[in-house]
């Protein structure tokens, strides 16, 4: 099926947010197929723009905290909402949809980045995994339907796995 103009640049937005703003991830993964490629670039994008909320530094607290309250009200939301609030949202909406990505998933990574912005001291080792399960398990849980074969259905384990990557890589 042809893909209209409207996703096709925001497939593009996406790609060149991810190209922009990481270049090692994009050299990384623009060599797997195009329509994964680009369904990666589509949540770097999620994840890069949440990610900034946090760390902009010219947002208050108070500004910062409000965007993430958006933000998760429209991922809430995604299925039914017509809003289009970002050059990349598109893309984002069409790459949860055809994957199945997590919401859960999407919503963690909101609660991490709450974590920031509200100054969450670690205290212990259990406290940094739940820290880094919400800001990188989180994108591994993400991008697991992504580089899975089609065939293989995503078990726990399997879940689990990949969110324990995204901690393990959070904490190297």
């Amino acid at each position: 099926m042809a893909r209209n103009r409207l996703l096709s640049a925001s497939y593009k937005a996406s790609e060149n947010t991810m190209a922009e703003a990481s270049k090692s991830f994009y050299q990384a993964f623009r060599l797997l197929p195009k329509e994964t490629f680009e369904g990666v670039a589509a949540l770097y994008a999620y994840n890069r723009y949440v990610d900034d909320i946090a760390d902009s530094g010219d947002l208050t607290q108070e500004e910062a905290l409000g965007k993430l309250d958006d933000l998760e009200a429209q991922i809430l939301n995604i299925k039914t909402s017509e809003e289009e609030p970002f050059a990349w949202w598109l893309a984002f909406k069409d790459t949860v949809s055809t994957y199945q990505v997590s919401t859960d998933a999407l919503l963690k990574q909101i609660q991490g980045q709450r974590m920031d912005i509200l100054g969450h001291e670690v205290v212990d080792m259990d406290d940094l995994v739940d820290y880094a399960s919400n800001v990188a398990g989180s994108v591994g849980e993400m991008l697991l339907p992504l580089l899975v074969d089609e065939a293989t259905e995503i078990d726990q384990a399997m879940r689990q796995a990949a969110i324990d990557l995204g901690i393990g890589m959070q904490l190297t």
